[in-house]
C-alpha cells in the first residue's frame, strides 16, 4: 500500500513574517527618539516612505526559496537603508533651513474690545509654539510674537459675535531654499509665542503639523482645549483655577508631557490605540476601565477631563 505523502507546511504570508520586523524597527526608532538621537519629526518622513513596505514584501517573496535568513537579512537591510535616508534628509533639510535668509519678527495684538469669551485657533504646519499668559493688568485678548523665515508670514483673522471674539492664527507662505522638503519637519526659523488674557474664559484649538509645543495654561481660564499634532514633542501645563477643563489631544507620533496641578481632580481617558507607553504617578492616580483617575477627583473643586488619541510615542503625566 502506497504511503500517503505528508503535505508540505504552507509558508506564512509575507505580511505575517514582516510584522515582528516592523515592531522591532518601530521600537528602535522610538528608543532613539526618547534618547534625543533622532528627532520626532522623522515620523512624517517615514510615513511618506511607506512604499518601502511593498519593497520589503517583494524581497521576501523573491528570496523565499533562498532561505528564511536570506529573506530576513534583505528585509532588514532595506528598512535600515530607508531609515538612514530619512535621517539624512532631515539633517540636509536642517542645513538648508539654516542657510536661508534671517527670520523676521512681528508682533500682533488683538484687544478684548468688550469680549466676554475668547476662541483662539492656531494653525502652524511646522515649528516651535510657546503659549502662556499675558502680564497682569493687560487689556488685550492675545499678543503674538511670530518669527518666520523670509517668504513666510503669520496671518490673523478676528471675528466678533455675541460677546465672543474668535481669533484664527495661520502660517502662510513658503521658505526659500529647500522648499521641496518643507513637509518634512520643523524649520529652525519658525517660532510663535502666543500670550493670552488671564481671566477671560477661553476655548483653544491648536493644530501643529510637526515640531515642539509648550502650552503653559496654568494661569489661564481655559475651558476647552483641542490639540492636534502630527509629530513632535509637546508639553501641556493645565489650569489650576478653572472649575472644569475638557481637553482632546491627538498625536500621530511623539512625546507628550502632561503637567496637572495637584489640587485639580483629573481623569485621563486613553483608549487602547497605537503603540503608546503612558507613565502615571501611582501615588496620585488609580487605573480605571479606560484610563486613570486622580485620588482627589471626587473631592476636588476643579476638574480636568483629558482624552488621548495617540498613534506612536510616550506620555508622561506629572
Amino acid at each position: 500500500m502506497r504511503e500517503e505523502r505528508k503535505a508540505r507546511p504552507t509558508a506564512h504570508p509575507a505580511p505575517f513574517r514582516l510584522l515582528p520586523l516592523l515592531l522591532i524597527v518601530i521600537g528602535a526608532i522610538l528608543l532613539v527618539n526618547n534618547l534625543g538621537i533622532v528627532p520626532w519629526s522623522i515620523w512624517p518622513v517615514l510615513a511618506r516612505l511607506w512604499p518601502v513596505l511593498l519593497i520589503v514584501a517583494g524581497l521576501d517573496l523573491l528570496l523565499e526559496h533562498h532561505g528564511r535568513w536570506v529573506s530576513l537579512l534583505a528585509a532588514i537591510a532595506a528598512v535600515i537603508i530607508v531609515t538612514a535616508t530619512a535621517v539624512a534628509i532631515l539633517r540636509f533639510h536642517d542645513l538648508g533651513s539654516a542657510a536661508t535668509e534671517p527670520a523676521s519678527a512681528r508682533t500682533t495684538i488683538v484687544p478684548l474690545d468688550g469680549a466676554a469669551r475668547g476662541q483662539v485657533n492656531v494653525h502652524l504646519a511646522a515649528g516651535q509654539l510657546t503659549m502662556g499668559a499675558l502680564p497682569s493688568g493687560a487689556t488685550s485678548l492675545l499678543a503674538v510674537n511670530s518669527q518666520m523665515p523670509s517668504g513666510m508670514q503669520m496671518t490673523s483673522r478676528v471675528e466678533r459675535s455675541d460677546g465672543t471674539a474668535t481669533v484664527t492664527l495661520q502660517g502662510e507662505g513658503r521658505a526659500p531654499g529647500l522648499w521641496f522638503l518643507d513637509w518634512i519637519g520643523p524649520q529652525d526659523g519658525i517660532r510663535w509665542t502666543v500670550q493670552l488674557a488671564r481671566a477671560t474664559p477661553l476655548t483653544l484649538e491648536v493644530n501643529l503639523g510637526a515640531g515642539r509645543a509648550d502650552l503653559n495654561l496654568s494661569e489661564l481660564a481655559v475651558q476647552e482645549l483641542t490639540l492636534d499634532s502630527g509629530a513632535g514633542d509637546m508639553t501641556v501645563t493645565f489650569p489650576a483655577g478653572t472649575s472644569r477643563t475638557d481637553a482632546q489631544i491627538r498625536s500621530g507620533a511623539g512625546h507628550l508631557t502632561l503637567i496637572i496641578p495637584p489640587e485639580v481632580g483629573a481623569r485621563l481617558h486613553a483608549p487602547a490605540e497605537g503603540i503608546v507607553k503612558i507613565n502615571v504617578p501611582g501615588e496620585r492616580f488609580r487605573q480605571t476601565a479606560d484610563g486613570y483617575e486622580s485620588s482627589n477627583y471626587a473631592s476636588a473643586a476643579h476638574h480636568l477631563e483629558i482624552t488621548l488619541h495617540l498613534g506612536v510615542g510616550s506620555v508622561d503625566v506629572r
